[in-house]
């Protein structure tokens, strides 16, 4: 597949990372802007869920996951193709809430809770590229040998699962795989390209 330009990829790198600069240098952008159940259950602030994923922790927070997101979405599978660019758009606002809406619930009565970054939306454009093309190989730095995407899906959501309920580390492996399954769901539903794509895997592979 072509790969074209992609203005809505660059539009949303470009105002996360200028977001997230402004954001370390402004303590109460940053506070306004991160996602605290706590206080969200109590100010009805649900434009976190949002703005939340525009500041990120640091600058590896940062570059880790917009090197993600231009890769996936663009630079590889080409994601913004087969949607356009307007559904890509919604597809990547509506990742970002819904990944965030089963962390507000679980900390919602926690007032020392606090999390921040894009990891859920790019998660979700992660498993629609793999969804979309579930044959790629990926080369990840946990895996030194190529791995076909479907495999690669599963895995990801599978330890994001067991992470969400067993890791110490502050990692917000929950919005990982809720961002996944939405991912998944939200293209399936918004791009027949994507549906066919899948259906004709499953088809070559003898499961249809």
């Amino acid at each position: 597949m072509e790969i074209a330009s992609s203005p809505v990829t660059l539009l949303i790198l470009l105002i996360t990372v200028v977001t997230s600069i402004m954001a370390w240098n402004d303590a109460s952008l940053f506070n306004r802007f991160i996602l605290y159940p706590y206080q969200m259950a109590r100010d009805k602030s649900w434009y976190r869920t949002v703005t939340s994923g525009l500041i990120h922790g640091d600058t590896w927070h940062l570059a880790f996951n917009m090197i993600s997101l231009y890769s996936f979405s663009s630079g590889v599978y080409g994601l913004e193709n087969v949607m356009g660019s307007l559904k890509l758009l919604i597809f990547y606002i509506v990742s970002l809430i819904l990944s965030d809406l089963t962390t507000v619930l679980r900390h919602k009565d926690n007032p020392a809770y606090r999390a921040l970054g894009a990891s859920g939306a790019v998660s979700a454009v992660v498993l629609a590229s793999i969804l979309n093309n579930p044959d790629s190989k990926l080369i990840m730095l946990m895996f030194p040998v190529p791995i076909p995407g479907w495999l690669f899906g599963i895995l990801y959501i599978a330890y994001s699962q067991y992470a969400s309920k067993n890791a110490k580390d502050n990692i917000g492996h929950e919005a990982h795989l809720w961002g996944a399954i939405v991912g998944v769901v939200l293209a399936w539903i918004m791009s027949p390209e994507i549906r066919e794509n899948f259906i004709a895997f499953l088809q070559v592979k003898g499961i249809l």
